[in-house]
């Protein structure tokens, strides 16, 4: 118990840090990404995205329940987290390997313009795209129902952070897109 309880403090002062530059660069903002080919993407990054590349899942006090801005669990966890008001008792870890691995994979989000990247389509069912290198993946989702108004196709969101390559969730037989500009607006 005593193990699990540092364990939630290492990984809340980890998510912490790395959270004061997701909101500092990303929060609330279109990343724009042009690859060489002339295919392009728009992620949008909001506050309830954070929490699920984190690892981890959020617990709302009761008292949240009965207030008047009814935020759900990934938007209570962005709030506390930014506030470092986020209590060991307030996430529970899934799993923990992952969690720890995807804790020390965080910094990189913020540092995405300026890391040489591949965009790929993926194998997987519940992602249609991810950009990554060699250290790291991150699957984008579209958005319902949205068209971007910055490039032709739908908004995407950040749905998964993995401590992988980027070629072991690529699409077999399809060739990668090198990524040539970023660009946040």
């Amino acid at each position: 118990m005593v193990a699990l309880v540092q364990l939630k403090r290492e990984l809340i002062s980890a998510i912490h840090s790395a959270a004061l530059e997701y909101d500092r660069v990303l929060c609330e903002r279109h990343m724009i990404i042009i690859c060489e080919d002339g295919y392009s993407v728009d992620v949008l990054w909001r506050k309830d995205c954070l929490m699920h590349l984190c690892g981890v899942k959020c617990n709302r006090p009761p008292s949240e329940f009965k207030s008047k801005t009814r935020r759900g669990e990934a938007e209570y966890f962005y709030d506390a987290i930014l506030s470092n008001r986020l209590s060991p008792n307030s996430i529970t870890i899934p799993n923990e390997r992952f969690a720890k691995r995807k804790a020390k994979t965080l910094p990189l989000l913020s540092r995405i313009p300026e890391l040489d990247l591949e965009l790929v389509e993926t194998n997987k069912d519940y992602l249609a795209l991810a950009i990554g290198d060699e250290l790291f993946t991150l699957g984008l989702a579209p958005m319902p129902d949205t068209r971007s108004e910055f490039v032709n196709g739908p908004v995407m969101f950040p749905r998964t952070l993995r401590a992988q390559k980027i070629t072991a969730i690529a699409q077999p037989g399809t060739p990668p897109h090198k990524v040539a500009n970023i660009r946040i607006k």
